[in-house]
């Protein structure tokens, strides 16, 4: 992903959390996104973008925080946020219910990284 970032925006704009450790934390922002804003009927997909880029960025404070990355940038939320709402819409609900991933569980887990 990297090359293919610097060939678009040059060197400067590389993102700083490997992207592994991306795609795995992707799994989980996809299932608060489809636990919690699924619940929302009434929402336009300009407002979920935004509140799953808000989730992200929070979240990989967090991730920071807790000693998993040491820093992240601009890019590497942006990079999670495209790759959480890429992710299989079935899959992810799968995902969730298989780990007991529910809404409660994912209000709890909004509180702990500060979303609002």
């Amino acid at each position: 992903m990297k090359n293919f970032l610097n060939k678009i925006f040059g060197k400067k704009n590389e993102n700083l959390v490997n992207d592994v450790h991306l795609g795995k934390i992707a799994w989980t922002v996809a299932c608060w996104m489809h636990v919690v804003l699924d619940k929302e009927k009434n929402i336009n997909i300009k407002k979920y973008n935004q509140k799953v880029e808000k989730f992200s960025k929070l979240f990989l404070k967090q991730e920071k925080k807790r000693g998993y990355i040491e820093d992240f940038n601009d890019l590497d939320v942006r990079i999670l946020t495209t790759l959480s709402i890429s992710c299989d819409p079935i899959a992810a609900i799968e995902l969730s219910k298989r780990n007991s991933f529910d809404y409660k569980k994912a209000k709890a887990f909004e509180k702990e990284i500060g979303y609002k």
